[in-house]
């Protein structure tokens, strides 16, 4: 960049941080206020595995290694393909992660496991009423990971979360020999519109398992600010059941910092949205949030 489109771009900058805070930070308050969290759960005893529930690009990777440098047991995954990738073995109805140092569970040590859930949004599908909703989450759950009495929710601002996804989309593109512009606007748009109601409907499923079971959400923005890291991660290792010190979660953070650094509530990724994706998203968002009153509530709409 030149220094002559530093200014411009500083002000851009400036002017979508004040865009964002007027329009959408509302939104993005009211949709986190929906968010289910049930951390009634007793001491992890069985040899089952605790459920990591996370929306694609919400930070998956990094909590699993902040855990396992943190705890020396190997997670899980419920993919095989990524088990053997990493040298990995069956375990506990699942495959494990090896990672250097790190042991398999002992019989009553929890383990985390990755999984997005099946069906996390890909169905064609827009929830509009509470049938349809019922429908959705009844195959969302079959996804889950079998054993599992208890599970750890990461959820990530939306904007970040998109364009985490779109980062994933063009390094997809990249290792299939297809050129793409990061900085194509209206390919990203194309992309990140129709994902939007995947992550509020993939949320609303993650709330109703929370009525039935202990789930603890946990915002990722918590883990990237140092004031705020070691005690997000220590609650989610806590409530899995792990026996883990206050030192052993600074050592781990300070092996695997995070990539980016949370500015005032504002998404990390802003700079690749403009205003009117911010309109659209905090007009799509409202629509949504009015659709799942609706559900929550046990009232029908026309559509559903």
């Amino acid at each position: 960049m030149t220094e002559e489109a530093n200014p411009s771009q500083a002000a851009r900058l400036d002017d979508l941080r004040e865009a964002y805070a007027e329009i959408l930070a509302p939104v993005v308050e009211e949709f986190q206020a929906t968010i289910r969290s049930n951390d009634s759960v007793g001491p992890f005893t069985g040899d089952g595995l605790v459920g990591l529930l996370t929306f694609p690009n919400s930070g998956t990777s990094w909590f699993l290694r902040l855990t396992v440098r943190a705890s020396g047991i190997c997670n899980h995954t419920a993919y095989e393909k990524e088990s053997v990738k990493s040298k990995g073995q069956p375990n506990r109805g699942a495959f494990s992660i090896r990672f250097p140092l790190a042991r398999l569970p002992e019989p009553g040590e929890p383990s985390f496991i990755k999984s997005h859930v099946q069906y996390y949004g890909q169905q064609p599908s827009i929830v509009d009423g509470t049938r349809a909703f019922g429908r959705n989450v009844a195959r969302w759950r079959e996804g889950l990971p079998p054993g599992c009495d208890r599970h750890v929710r990461l959820v990530r601002n939306p904007l970040d979360n998109l364009r985490a996804r779109y980062h994933l989309q063009l390094k997809d593109l990249e290792r299939s020999g297809v050129e793409a512009d990061a900085d194509d606007r209206e390919a990203f748009r194309a992309y990140f519109r129709p994902d939007l109601r995947r992550y509020l409907q993939w949320h609303a499923y993650c709330d109703d398992l929370a009525a039935s079971m202990p789930v603890l959400a946990l915002r990722y923005e918590e883990f990237l600010r140092p004031e705020t890291a070691p005690a997000a991660i220590g609650r989610a290792m806590w409530f899995a059941g792990y026996a883990i010190t206050d030192a052993a979660i600074e050592t781990a953070i300070a092996k695997e910092p995070p990539k980016y650094v949370s500015d005032a509530g504002m998404p990390v990724h802003l700079g690749h949205y403009d205003e009117d994706d911010i309109r659209w998203v905090a007009a799509a968002m409202r629509d949504w949030l009015e659709v799942y009153a609706d559900i929550r509530e046990g009232r029908s709409r026309l559509a559903g």
